[in-house]
Protein backbone atom coordinates (compact mmCIF):
# COMPACT_ATOMS: atom_id res chain seq x y z
CA UNK A 1 0.00 0.00 0.00
CA UNK A 2 1.19 3.27 -0.44
CA UNK A 3 1.20 6.57 0.98
CA UNK A 4 -1.98 8.40 -0.95
CA UNK A 5 -3.61 4.90 -0.51
CA UNK A 6 -2.69 4.74 3.74
CA UNK A 7 -3.96 8.42 3.42
CA UNK A 8 -7.53 6.92 1.77
CA UNK A 9 -8.51 4.11 4.92
CA UNK A 10 -11.12 4.67 7.28
CA UNK A 11 -9.39 4.77 11.15
CA UNK A 12 -12.67 2.91 11.98
CA UNK A 13 -12.23 0.28 9.93
CA UNK A 14 -8.96 -1.00 11.17
CA UNK A 15 -8.68 -4.04 12.28
CA UNK A 16 -11.96 -5.41 10.83
CA UNK A 17 -9.21 -7.66 8.70
CA UNK A 18 -8.54 -9.87 11.55
CA UNK A 19 -12.55 -10.52 11.82
CA UNK A 20 -12.70 -11.49 8.24
CA UNK A 21 -9.60 -13.77 8.92
CA UNK A 22 -11.15 -15.48 11.85
CA UNK A 23 -14.80 -16.10 10.24
CA UNK A 24 -12.64 -17.95 7.14
CA UNK A 25 -10.68 -19.63 9.39
CA UNK A 26 -14.37 -20.40 11.08
CA UNK A 27 -15.49 -22.19 7.89
CA UNK A 28 -12.58 -23.97 7.25
CA UNK A 29 -12.71 -25.41 10.94
CA UNK A 30 -15.89 -24.82 12.85
CA UNK A 31 -14.87 -26.11 15.76
CA UNK A 32 -15.32 -24.43 19.44
CA UNK A 33 -11.61 -23.16 19.85
CA UNK A 34 -11.83 -21.35 16.20
CA UNK A 35 -15.87 -20.11 17.48
CA UNK A 36 -14.24 -18.84 20.54
CA UNK A 37 -11.32 -17.01 18.55
CA UNK A 38 -13.56 -15.30 16.15
CA UNK A 39 -15.88 -13.93 18.95
CA UNK A 40 -12.71 -12.89 20.67
CA UNK A 41 -11.63 -10.91 17.80
CA UNK A 42 -15.35 -9.09 17.41
CA UNK A 43 -15.48 -8.14 20.98
CA UNK A 44 -11.70 -6.64 20.93
CA UNK A 45 -13.07 -4.43 17.80
CA UNK A 46 -15.95 -3.22 19.90
CA UNK A 47 -13.77 -2.68 23.18
CA UNK A 48 -11.41 -0.43 20.85
CA UNK A 49 -14.99 1.58 19.60
CA UNK A 50 -14.39 0.66 16.10
CA UNK A 51 -16.85 0.28 13.42
CA UNK A 52 -17.03 -3.72 12.79
CA UNK A 53 -17.89 -3.72 9.29
CA UNK A 54 -17.37 -7.24 7.75
CA UNK A 55 -16.54 -7.32 3.77
CA UNK A 56 -18.99 -9.81 2.02
CA UNK A 57 -17.64 -11.55 -1.12
CA UNK A 58 -20.57 -12.32 -4.17
CA UNK A 59 -21.07 -15.76 -3.61
CA UNK A 60 -19.43 -18.71 -6.26
CA UNK A 61 -20.74 -21.81 -6.25
CA UNK A 62 -21.79 -23.05 -3.65
CA UNK A 63 -18.42 -21.92 -1.73
CA UNK A 64 -20.04 -17.97 -0.96
CA UNK A 65 -21.01 -16.79 2.56
CA UNK A 66 -24.22 -16.81 3.09
CA UNK A 67 -25.71 -13.51 4.97
CA UNK A 68 -29.03 -13.14 6.32
CA UNK A 69 -30.75 -10.03 8.02
CA UNK A 70 -33.89 -10.05 9.68
CA UNK A 71 -36.16 -7.18 8.79
CA UNK A 72 -39.33 -6.72 7.28
CA UNK A 73 -40.60 -6.16 3.85
CA UNK A 74 -40.20 -2.36 2.86
CA UNK A 75 -38.79 0.27 0.06
CA UNK A 76 -35.39 1.88 -0.42
CA UNK A 77 -35.26 5.79 -0.81
CA UNK A 78 -32.96 8.38 0.33
CA UNK A 79 -34.87 9.48 4.30
CA UNK A 80 -34.14 11.21 7.65
CA UNK A 81 -33.02 8.81 10.11
CA UNK A 82 -34.91 9.93 12.84
CA UNK A 83 -38.43 11.69 13.49
CA UNK A 84 -36.59 14.60 14.60
CA UNK A 85 -35.46 15.15 10.92
CA UNK A 86 -32.54 17.17 11.85
CA UNK A 87 -29.77 14.77 10.19
CA UNK A 88 -28.52 14.01 7.11
CA UNK A 89 -30.30 12.42 4.68
CA UNK A 90 -29.75 8.24 4.43
CA UNK A 91 -29.91 5.89 1.41
CA UNK A 92 -31.58 2.74 3.17
CA UNK A 93 -34.85 0.47 2.81
CA UNK A 94 -37.23 2.51 4.84
CA UNK A 95 -41.28 2.46 5.95
CA UNK A 96 -40.54 6.38 6.53
CA UNK A 97 -39.46 7.83 9.06
CA UNK A 98 -43.61 8.83 9.99
CA UNK A 99 -44.55 5.14 10.34
CA UNK A 100 -45.69 4.24 13.76
CA UNK A 101 -45.34 0.37 14.13
CA UNK A 102 -47.04 -1.66 16.52
CA UNK A 103 -46.07 -1.54 20.30
CA UNK A 104 -44.07 -4.84 19.85
CA UNK A 105 -41.25 -5.90 22.18
CA UNK A 106 -38.76 -5.72 18.91
CA UNK A 107 -36.36 -3.63 20.94
CA UNK A 108 -33.90 -1.29 18.46
CA UNK A 109 -35.74 -3.26 15.81
CA UNK A 110 -39.02 -1.49 15.79
CA UNK A 111 -36.45 1.02 13.77
CA UNK A 112 -38.46 2.30 10.62
CA UNK A 113 -35.10 1.96 8.52
CA UNK A 114 -32.55 -0.07 7.70
CA UNK A 115 -28.52 0.77 7.95
CA UNK A 116 -27.75 2.19 4.57
CA UNK A 117 -24.64 -0.60 3.78
CA UNK A 118 -27.13 -3.11 4.50
CA UNK A 119 -29.40 -1.61 2.48
CA UNK A 120 -27.16 -1.95 -0.39
CA UNK A 121 -25.90 -5.09 0.70
CA UNK A 122 -29.45 -6.45 0.34
CA UNK A 123 -29.99 -4.41 -2.82
CA UNK A 124 -26.70 -6.04 -4.71
CA UNK A 125 -27.80 -9.53 -3.57
CA UNK A 126 -25.35 -10.48 -1.03
CA UNK A 127 -28.14 -10.44 1.87
CA UNK A 128 -31.56 -12.04 1.72
CA UNK A 129 -33.84 -10.74 4.39
CA UNK A 130 -36.28 -12.58 6.75
CA UNK A 131 -39.32 -11.71 8.38
CA UNK A 132 -40.03 -13.05 12.19
CA UNK A 133 -43.08 -13.20 14.25
CA UNK A 134 -42.19 -11.90 17.95
CA UNK A 135 -43.67 -14.53 20.07
CA UNK A 136 -41.40 -16.68 17.72
CA UNK A 137 -38.86 -14.86 18.57
CA UNK A 138 -39.45 -14.97 22.11
CA UNK A 139 -39.84 -18.58 22.17
CA UNK A 140 -36.39 -19.03 20.60
CA UNK A 141 -34.99 -16.60 23.37
CA UNK A 142 -35.97 -18.53 25.79
CA UNK A 143 -34.86 -21.97 24.68
CA UNK A 144 -31.44 -20.19 24.46
CA UNK A 145 -31.58 -19.15 27.42
CA UNK A 146 -32.23 -22.59 28.87
CA UNK A 147 -29.55 -24.35 26.66
CA UNK A 148 -26.69 -21.44 27.04
CA UNK A 149 -27.57 -20.38 30.16
CA UNK A 150 -27.70 -16.64 28.85
CA UNK A 151 -31.06 -14.13 28.51
CA UNK A 152 -30.76 -12.57 25.02
CA UNK A 153 -32.10 -8.88 24.05
CA UNK A 154 -35.12 -8.88 22.09
CA UNK A 155 -32.93 -7.62 19.26
CA UNK A 156 -30.36 -10.77 19.41
CA UNK A 157 -32.80 -12.93 19.87
CA UNK A 158 -34.17 -11.56 15.93
CA UNK A 159 -30.95 -13.20 14.95
CA UNK A 160 -31.11 -16.65 17.51
CA UNK A 161 -35.07 -17.56 15.86
CA UNK A 162 -33.46 -17.27 12.27
CA UNK A 163 -29.90 -19.07 13.08
CA UNK A 164 -32.36 -21.89 14.64
CA UNK A 165 -34.58 -22.07 11.89
CA UNK A 166 -31.22 -22.53 9.43
CA UNK A 167 -30.05 -25.16 11.98
CA UNK A 168 -33.46 -27.24 11.89
CA UNK A 169 -33.75 -26.72 8.12
CA UNK A 170 -30.22 -28.36 7.42
CA UNK A 171 -31.05 -31.65 10.01
CA UNK A 172 -34.04 -32.39 7.85
CA UNK A 173 -31.75 -31.79 4.88
CA UNK A 174 -28.61 -33.62 6.20
CA UNK A 175 -26.33 -30.48 5.53
CA UNK A 176 -23.70 -29.49 7.09
CA UNK A 177 -23.27 -25.95 7.35
CA UNK A 178 -21.90 -23.01 9.93
CA UNK A 179 -24.01 -20.62 10.64
CA UNK A 180 -22.73 -17.21 12.80
CA UNK A 181 -25.27 -14.85 14.48
CA UNK A 182 -24.74 -11.84 16.30
CA UNK A 183 -25.35 -11.84 20.38
CA UNK A 184 -25.57 -7.92 20.79
CA UNK A 185 -26.98 -7.47 24.45
CA UNK A 186 -28.64 -9.53 27.23
CA UNK A 187 -32.41 -9.23 28.27
CA UNK A 188 -31.95 -8.37 31.94
CA UNK A 189 -33.88 -4.71 31.20
CA UNK A 190 -36.83 -6.32 28.81
CA UNK A 191 -38.18 -8.75 31.87
CA UNK A 192 -41.95 -7.14 31.26
CA UNK A 193 -41.81 -8.26 27.96
CA UNK A 194 -40.35 -11.93 28.91
CA UNK A 195 -42.99 -11.31 31.81
CA UNK A 196 -46.15 -11.12 29.02
CA UNK A 197 -44.60 -13.92 26.93
CA UNK A 198 -44.86 -16.40 29.95
CA UNK A 199 -48.24 -15.26 30.57
CA UNK A 200 -49.82 -15.26 27.18
CA UNK A 201 -50.36 -11.18 26.97
CA UNK A 202 -47.99 -11.34 23.69
CA UNK A 203 -49.55 -11.50 19.93
CA UNK A 204 -47.91 -10.81 16.77
CA UNK A 205 -49.22 -8.05 14.93
CA UNK A 206 -48.34 -7.61 10.83
CA UNK A 207 -48.91 -4.72 9.24
CA UNK A 208 -51.42 -4.04 6.82
CA UNK A 209 -51.09 -2.36 3.25
CA UNK A 210 -53.10 0.52 4.45
CA UNK A 211 -50.47 0.78 7.95
CA UNK A 212 -47.38 0.74 5.13
CA UNK A 213 -48.80 3.29 3.25
CA UNK A 214 -49.38 6.14 5.58
CA UNK A 215 -45.55 5.78 6.13
CA UNK A 216 -44.66 5.75 2.21
CA UNK A 217 -46.85 8.79 1.83
CA UNK A 218 -44.23 11.09 4.19
CA UNK A 219 -41.36 10.15 1.85
CA UNK A 220 -40.83 12.72 -0.59
CA UNK A 221 -39.40 11.81 -4.24
CA UNK A 222 -36.08 12.86 -4.42
CA UNK A 223 -34.39 12.66 -7.62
Amino acid sequence: MNHKEELNVDEGLRGNEQIEEAIAALQQEPSQEMLAHTLTCIRRRMNENGQVIIAVEPPVGDQGMQVQAVQTDDGANWWVAFTGKVCPLAKMYTLGSGFIPSANHAGGLRYHGMNPALSQMYEDGLLEARSVEQTSVFKAAEQFARVEGILPAPESSHAIRAAIDEALKCKETGEEKTILFGLTGTGYFDMVAYEKFHNGEMSDYIPTEEDLAKGFAGIPKIV
